[in-house]
């Protein structure tokens, strides 16, 4: 079972004309000229209803209600004057987008907005008083005011006018109006729970954050293997395992089973922690031994720039371009039928430091030699293409000395590629004040 916490205004991200009051869910304009805020939580999937109360109290009604990600500027224009917003305009009843205004729904001064938003379907609607514009049906999917909304939105107001203000309501209390059929009353982070008195066994994990800087949202793996977990007590497939933040078993962390190998007594686990204070050590607590638990996996939600499971064939479009038809996927792994590549599209566009691990699983093929590829990682940026490519047993390759070009070394060590009939993890990762790349196999 999920349970809302629901989200508020954030401090750290509002317009210096707006002050925050209420338990930071009243937004009130201290000067002419448009002022927005958004929300601290943002939401890249699901369906979710919340409510904006506008009161006017200066001359003007100009309020601009919506959504936008976290380039949405705070001041000088309304919600949806770039790309990066959607808005109901309250002086005219217009929406917009990309900074053009199309006729839409009924002004308003003093009222209750109603945001319902479909990050599933990539869509919008509006209520004024309970009433959804323009014939809308979020319920349906149907007759939406935007689509194709994608990425990571947030709530967000504004407002022009002096002393105008709005209080949001994402859940905390009762709304004024029913949410759509399948809709989330409320905006903020769904945490799982459930009564861990069911589960036979118990332990305590420590991560040690040895960062200078507070980590938030932190997304960290954690390894079992049978030095530190007995596998015979938990399900085959790792289903019962659980990592909460109290030892009452409240606050259990989103997660994900990137793989559970019970014969091999070998795990990979992700967790997403909402907080590890810098240099300091944080205990959570373990739960496993339950005769019957759901999968609670969801490695999208852990806070990735990309993540795939491949658990659905043919692999998502969404995720991936190339030849998607040319590989079939089966208990977490993706198997290729021919060498064709299957290429990532653009999960780090916009990122200079980033880090890329892969599982690999090489089976024996003794036909395989120095110049068969077992995969490749390609880089493609502004200025060229870099590409590594992981041989058979002792080789890698790569273009480092001419970017770009068709000219590949090799690094040739006793243990430098794959190993056969193993599991490997496979490492890539850039540092751009360097303009260095590394590369790590470890479990070989």
């Amino acid at each position: 079972m999920y349970i809302l916490t629901p989200t508020t205004w954030d401090p750290l991200n509002k317009a210096p004309n707006l002050t925050l009051s209420n338990g930071n869910l009243t937004a009130t304009s201290t000067n002419y000229g448009w002022s927005s805020v958004r929300s601290v939580h943002g939401v890249s999937s699901g369906k979710w209803y919340w409510e904006i109360k506008v009161v006017r109290v200066g001359s003007y009604r100009r309020w601009s209600i919506g959504a936008g990600n976290s380039s949405t500027p705070l001041t000088s224009n309304p919600i949806g004057y770039t790309t990066n917003g959607y808005s109901y305009e309250g002086n005219d009843g217009r929406k917009l987008h990309n900074n053009v205004y199309s006729t839409f729904g009924s002004s308003f001064s003093s009222a209750t907005i109603g945001v319902a938003l479909d990050m599933d379907l990539g869509k919008i609607w509006w209520s004024l008083n309970g009433v959804w514009q323009a014939g809308g049906d979020p319920s349906a999917g149907l007759n939406e005011a935007f689509s194709g909304i994608g990425g990571t939105f947030f709530p967000m107001f504004c407002t022009y006018d002096q002393t105008n203000y709005g209080t949001a309501n994402f859940g905390a209390s009762a709304l004024s109006y029913s949410a759509p059929l399948n809709f989330i009353a409320g905006v903020g982070e769904l945490v799982y729970y459930e009564d861990v008195s069911q589960y036979k066994y118990t332990g305590e994990v420590y991560f040690h954050n040895t960062n200078l800087e507070t980590r938030t949202d932190y997304p960290v793996k954690l390894i079992l293997n049978e030095s530190n977990f007995n596998f015979d007590l938990a399900q085959d497939n790792g289903f019962d395992f659980r990592l909460a933040e109290k030892a009452n078993g409240s606050g259990i962390l989103k997660m994900w089973i990137a793989s559970w190998d019970k014969v091999g007594k070998h795990a990979v686990l992700w967790f997403k922690i909402p907080q590890l204070l810098s240099d300091l050590k944080s205990t959570f607590y373990a739960f496993w031994g339950k005769t019957y638990s759901e999968d609670i996996s969801t490695p999208d939600e852990l806070g990735f720039l990309f993540c795939e499971d491949f658990k659905s064939s043919p692999l998502s479009s969404s995720k991936w371009t190339g030849s998607l038809n040319n590989t079939t996927t089966s208990y977490g792994y993706l198997f290729p039928s021919d060498s064709s590549f299957t290429t990532i599209i653009n999960p780090l566009t916009g990122y200079n430091n980033w880090v890329v691990e892969a599982g690999v699983y090489l089976a024996n093929d003794t036909s395989c030699d120095l110049s068969d590829r077992a995969h490749g990682f390609g880089f493609i940026g502004d200025e060229n293409t870099f590409v590594i490519n992981i041989m058979h047993n002792t080789r890698v390759e790569h273009n480092a000395v001419s970017p770009g070009g068709s000219t590949y070394s090799n690094i040739d060590q006793t243990y430098g590629g794959l190993e056969f009939d193993s599991y490997q993890e496979h490492y890539i990762a850039y540092y751009e004040p360097e303009d260095r790349v590394y590369q790590r196999i470890v479990n070989r």
